[in-house]
């Protein structure tokens, strides 16, 4: 997820550990906190067994407004991307706006 640099960090890995914790305790997810530029910051949350699982966590996430306002974001993007695409996002400096696009015409349910 890409957030705004202002937003607290902490509270963003904390929603996200605790979420974990509460629906996805058995998985061993793992959240950590991405330094982008000084205007974005971002949380990513890795050891899913597969593609599929992602989605779903991706999928129930983006269905819960409630999760995001409760940590004040006013503006988020979110998606599932993998290694491989990480490595090209990072190179193309955080495009993340190309990276959605590509996203959401090839997996977006």
């Amino acid at each position: 997820m890409v957030y705004p640099a202002k937003v607290n960090s902490s509270v963003v890995k904390t929603s996200f550990t605790n979420h974990n914790a509460d629906d996805y305790a058995s998985q061993g997810l793992v959240v950590t906190p991405i330094s982008m530029d000084d205007k974005r910051q971002g949380m990513m949350v890795t050891n899913f067994k597969d593609e599929k699982q992602a989605m779903q966590y991706y999928t129930e996430l983006s269905k819960d407004p409630k999760f995001y306002t409760d940590m004040a974001l006013t503006f988020h993007q979110e998606f599932i991307i993998s290694d491989t695409n990480f490595n090209l996002l990072i190179t193309s400096k955080y495009n993340v706006a190309a990276y959605v696009s590509f996203f959401k015409e090839n997996y977006q349910p």
